[in-house]
């Protein structure tokens, strides 16, 4: 049996297609990382960051969530840091 593939509730639409493309400068992208751990990371409008104004392609540079890994992985690393640091300091008699 075949059906006919017409009429707009079978054919999909663009953004069916296509999965919408998440930009750091979308303001409702996060500016926080870490809260409620031992390091918070924040940051103001990522628009004005070197990495989008100066690009050759500011579009393609401000597409992902870039800011956002770099944040974690930032937040992340430094807290291991900071709490080996305080364990050093502990076992010195600190």
């Amino acid at each position: 049996m075949v059906l006919p593939l017409t009429g707009p509730e079978v054919l999909p639409t663009r953004a069916d297609r296509w999965p919408r493309v998440t930009r750091v400068t979308d303001p409702s992208q996060p500016r926080l990382v870490g809260e409620g751990t031992p390091v918070t990371v924040s940051w103001g409008d990522p628009a004005q960051f070197t990495e989008v104004r100066y690009s050759t392609n500011p579009t393609l540079a401000s597409e992902g969530d870039w800011v956002v890994e770099l944040a974690d992985y930032v937040s992340t690393k430094t807290a291991r840091a900071v709490t080996a640091s305080i364990v050093r300091i502990r076992s010195l008699g600190g």
